[in-house]
Formats: C-alpha cells, structure tokens, sequence
C-alpha cells in the first residue's frame, strides 16, 4: 500500500493521510476490510464515506487504484503517531502506515496565577520556563512544574527566584522550547 511514511504538523491544521491500493495488487478480487487505525481504533472503513467533528472519510476508486483518505481536523498533541491502512482482499493483505507528528503548539499565559508564579497552558511539545531581570539568566535553582491534560497539552508553571535579583526590577519568565531551540513567548512578572 502506497502512503506518506512522516507527516509534520502544527497544533490547529489539518491533514489528509491517504492510503492507495492499485489496481493489480488488488487482481479483481473481493475486497474483504480496507481501512485507517489509530491506537487499535479504526477511525475510516472501505466504502463507508463517514464524518464527524474530528475526522473525514473519503473513498475514491478509479481504474488506476482505490483511496481510501482520513482527513483529521484540527489536529492536538493526542493525535501523534502511528496511522496504520490495513487491506484485506482475496488477493491477500497489505499494510501501510503514516507517522503523524505533532508540533509547535506556543500555548499561551495561564489565567489566575499568583503574581510570583509563571504560566502557560496548552503548550506541546514540552518546555521549560526560564527567568530573567534584564539580560541575567537566573533559572539556576528554579523548578519547571509540567503536568499534561487528556489531549496531550502542557500546562507549564514555576516560580520566580525572588530571593535572587533586585526586588525593584521586574522578573521576565521565558517560555523555552528545546525542541525548537528558542525562547517562544514571555511575560514580565
């Protein structure tokens, strides 16, 4: 089966993984199961064309070959990975699959956060906050506080070293991703 083996996207796209079947793989015989998985859940059957919030299925045969397409919306860290196409016909079985990776999801501020504290929710993949006055870097001692909702999103929280630096300057907490290598977004605190 013919599909695209690494996918990269961004928190918020979509993306059209498709699976192609040709026609002489397939030799006229009966087609039995043609269909996407994720996580052992089959999220788009053979001829059965279905819709929801979160997903798209799109059959297509022409004489060349069968498509059988999964278009997921608005993709969110919980839909990284492995997509498995699994064809089952009288001709045999064949697999395909597409590695979906998802990236580059900036987050923004926490809400109520106690005014020495930083924070920023729906953050993916995971980062570090580091703390600056001016151009002194004082995260050394610092604690990152990393906890991880149901879709796969970071909330990141620390708190500034208020018994470092001068009390009259404000802090500046840094949101770093390292697998970007760059500082993402920022605050004063």
């Amino acid at each position: 089966l013919d599909t695209e083996p690494k996918v990269f996207k961004t928190c918020g796209e979509n993306v059209t993984l498709n699976c192609n079947a040709s026609e002489a793989k397939l030799k006229d015989s009966k087609i039995f199961k043609f269909d996407w998985q994720h996580k052992n859940k089959t999220l788009c059957q053979y001829m059965n064309n279905t819709s929801t919030d979160k997903i798209k299925c799109n059959f297509t045969n022409t004489t060349s070959q069968l498509t059988l397409s999964l278009t997921i919306l608005n993709i969110i860290p919980s839909d990284d990975g492995n997509y498995h196409c699994k064809l089952h016909s009288g001709g045999g079985i064949a697999n395909g699959q597409s590695h979906l990776k998802v990236g580059d999801c900036f987050g923004k501020p926490g809400k109520d956060t106690p005014s020495d504290q930083c924070s920023f929710e729906g953050v993916f993949p995971i980062a570090d906050i580091h703390w600056f006055q001016g151009d002194v870097n004082l995260t050394d001692g610092t604690e990152t506080k990393q906890n991880v909702d149901d879709k796969g999103y970071f909330t990141v929280q620390s708190t500034a070293p208020t018994e470092r630096g001068s009390q009259r300057q404000p802090y500046n907490c840094s949101l770093w991703m390292p697998s970007l290598n760059k500082y993402i977004s920022s605050r004063m605190v």
